[in-house]
């Protein structure tokens, strides 16, 4: 992180600093490697709720699509480009989930039912990937029930309302089963099934997210995949599935700031009879002796303690209770109460971050 970042830190309360130079970069970098290989890009942007600034980052820098779990996210979104619900449906919302997006992710004979009675409805088309599962375990038809698969695939056909748009699978975030030549190919191989029994054009194969990427890098993504819904890759420049840096992407759009609310020297370990915290767990404390103990104003009601981290390696973070995180400033005793602390900020702290109530976002170049 560079030295004007961290003055720009000094005079923000608790918030996330958004690095726009790091974002353009990795938005531009995967919709040219998409591109090169004929694949569109879906930008997903569910992590930030679809941050109207970050879509809009997502738009410039060459997205094809924007996607999110959240249709009431993608209500706000400005349709300048189609929009995609990444979760599958249940009937009840088929309304909306028709008003909002152009295309949608299924894999439920009632779901599509509704969804062509509420695109009629409305007097509109709307566009279904038929989810496959793969392997992984999450949402889809099993890829090896050709009988639910044609039934679907039927059902979207004989609806006027509905385009079979193509279909798609998700790999990796349930089961971490990761994408390979044969899964994908199995995926190839249905749609051109498909296309072949039905005569239909079929357009869109999506092989997945962020996982998929690194097939797309190393020149192996299976021939026939012409979609990837890429969320994690373009905000942190990381594949967790692999737990790693992605060649070529930047990691640093995103720093946690919040102030020290209080520093004190306190014991390292909880004087009396002691059970369980909060949250129901029995915490387990190291003596360290006395301690410098700061503590910030941010907890697990806004972050995910496991996906945090210090940018100033002399600091430690010791636990979080909802409100506070607590820290050891033994190597950092020149920290004072107001001073801002710095935090790295993963996927799933940020997720939780921008969903609650409470989220500000403060765009920068970063440069």
């Amino acid at each position: 992180m560079n030295t004007a970042l961290l003055n720009h830190l000094d005079s923000f309360p608790q918030k996330v600093i958004v690095n726009i130079s790091a974002l353009e970069h990795n938005y531009k970098v995967i919709a040219n490697l998409c591109h090169s290989n004929k694949v569109s890009f879906t930008a997903v942007t569910k992590c930030v709720c679809s941050n109207h600034k970050i879509v809009e980052i997502a738009k410039k820098n060459g997205a094809d699509c924007i996607a999110d779990s959240r249709i009431e996210n993608l209500q706000l979104a400005q349709k300048t480009l189609p929009t995609m619900c990444i979760r599958v449906s249940f009937p009840m919302e088929t309304p909306q989930v028709v008003k909002c997006c152009d295309i949608s992710l299924q894999s439920e004979l009632a779901t599509i039912r509704a969804l062509a009675d509420s695109a009629r409805d409305q007097g509109k088309r709307h566009c279904i990937i038929l989810m496959i599962d793969l392997g992984d375990l999450r949402e889809g038809v099993y890829y090896q029930d050709e009988e639910k698969i044609r039934l679907l695939a039927e059902t979207i056909l004989t609806n006027k309302s509905l385009e079979f748009y193509g279909v798609g699978t998700n790999l990796s975030c349930y089961g971490g089963v990761l994408p390979d030549a044969s899964n994908l190919g199995a995926l190839v191989s249905i749609a051109k099934e498909l296309r072949r029994y039905y005569s239909i054009e079929l357009p869109v194969v999506s092989g997945g997210a962020t996982s998929t990427l690194p097939l797309l890098l190393d020149g192996k993504l299976p021939e026939g995949i012409n979609n990837l819904r890429i969320g994690e890759a373009a905000l942190f420049g990381y594949d967790s599935s692999r737990n790693m840096h992605i060649k070529g992407l930047r990691n640093d759009a995103f720093v946690m700031a919040s102030p020290l609310v209080e520093v004190k020297k306190k014991p390292s370990m909880p004087y009396g009879r002691r059970l369980f915290n909060a949250f129901g767990e029995s915490a387990h404390f190291e003596d360290k002796g006395l301690m410098i103990r700061g503590i910030c104003a941010l907890g697990r009601q806004t972050i995910d303690l496991s996906s945090i981290w210090t940018l100033d390696n002399r600091i430690e973070i010791l636990g979080a209770s909802s409100d506070h995180t607590i820290l050891n400033l033994n190597r950092a005793s020149d920290y004072k109460v107001g001073d801002t602390i710095a935090f790295g900020i993963g996927y799933g702290s940020l997720f939780r971050y921008a969903s609650g109530k409470y989220a500000q976002f403060d765009f920068h170049t970063g440069e």
